[in-house]
């Protein structure tokens, strides 16, 4: 069985679908025959790509005659829709959430018309399933949830990890070696919660807690405003921006934490379709604590990789991270387990190759 993999999210671009097409693709190539069409660049010239994508597609489907062609989100519908059209192959596509909210009407009525030429559509969590059959009520769906690999746990004692930490953000060792460390990575953009918790948790936890720090690593829009409320609530030497940072930085952050955060708000059609980083965070031992919404309920197992509490209320975030902190409810030990016995990319992309070839034996209309 040979699969065409066709992603617009691919290294070197950087980001959580970035890493998921990476990954799944290293893992399925283990497995198949793959051959990848990708493009690793900014957004900004998409309106390019996707035409320049779906010419190598079609090319390379006449070429070297894939069984299937697997588009890795649903923004890429419109080139599943022509390739089909075109070569009667089957199509599979992943979708992640966000491809299915947006409510632009041209989009919309665009998507009406494409998606249900797909053969398959590969969902991650519950919430991405519920907001794919809010839209297309009788989608052919299959979940097979994405996984991890044992590259991000770093060796040594916490307070040695701090210490390479501190050094490597340039920052006085004592800033972060003793203290109570808590850690968020991601986009800054609103659902993501970081500003929220800023301004509504941080001042009353460090009030309870003057040795907490918290550390985020990212960028985007909501930067200015996190870095204004940082001023304003005097949180300046206990939360850190660390904009972009290094894989080895990632992987400290990840392992000397005391807890990940992902204090995800609602936002109206502006999901979290999974939450890649709290499993990769609780790979290295580090229980998460988040929000109980959307795909992040299928990342954070509660009582076995963390915590899950109800978004935008402030008073449980601040009693479970004063409760957390004094005496935590999770042994790193079990954490780290349950995500290496339970997530991984191997099993995932055993799940994609089912879902390959169940499309190849199930008679569909051309």
């Amino acid at each position: 069985m040979r699969v065409l993999y066709v992603t617009r999210k691919f290294p070197p671009s950087v980001g959580g679908m970035e890493k998921a097409a990476y990954e799944l693709h290293r893992s399925l190539a283990a497995l198949l025959p793959v051959k990848l069409v990708a493009y690793g660049g900014p957004n900004k010239y998409l309106p390019v790509v996707y035409p320049w994508l779906f010419v190598r597609a079609l090319l390379a489907t006449y070429v070297w005659r894939p069984d299937v062609i697997y588009l890795q989100d649903g923004v890429m519908a419109p080139i599943g829709f022509l390739l089909r059209f075109l070569t009667r192959k089957p199509i599979v596509m992943s979708v992640h959430g966000l491809e299915v909210t947006f409510e632009n009407g041209f989009y919309k009525a665009l998507m009406k018309r494409v998606v249900p030429s797909v053969n398959r559509i590969v969902i991650g969590s519950e919430q991405t399933k519920a907001a794919v059959l809010k839209r297309f009520p009788d989608a052919p769906l299959v979940k097979v949830t994405y996984g991890v690999r044992d590259d991000f746990y770093v060796v040594g004692t916490m307070d040695e990890l701090r210490a390479q930490l501190a050094n490597k953000l340039k920052l006085d060792s004592t800033e972060l070696v003793g203290k109570k460390l808590l850690v968020t990575t991601g986009r800054l953009v609103d659902r993501k919660g970081v500003a929220w918790l800023v301004e509504q948790v941080m001042p009353g936890l460090i009030a309870a807690n003057p040795d907490v720090r918290y550390l985020v690593a990212g960028k985007g829009p909501n930067e200015d405003k996190i870095r204004k409320l940082i001023e304003t609530q005097n949180l300046t030497g206990k939360v850190y921006l660390l904009g972009y940072i290094s894989d080895e930085v990632r992987n400290l952050l990840y392992t000397s934490a005391d807890y990940f955060l992902m204090p995800n708000i609602p936002v109206p059609n502006d999901m979290e379709g999974f939450g890649l980083v709290a499993v990769e965070a609780a790979s290295c031992g580090t229980p998460v604590i988040a929000s109980g919404i959307e795909g992040i309920t299928d990342a954070v197992v509660e009582g076995k990789t963390g915590m899950l509490l109800p978004a935008a209320d402030a008073a449980a975030y601040q009693r479970v991270l004063v409760r957390e902190l004094a005496r935590p409810s999770l042994s790193r030990e079990s954490v780290r387990h349950y995500v290496l016995k339970n997530y991984s990319w191997p099993q995932a992309a055993a799940g994609y190759r089912a879902v390959f070839e169940d499309v190849l034996t199930t008679p569909t209309e051309q």
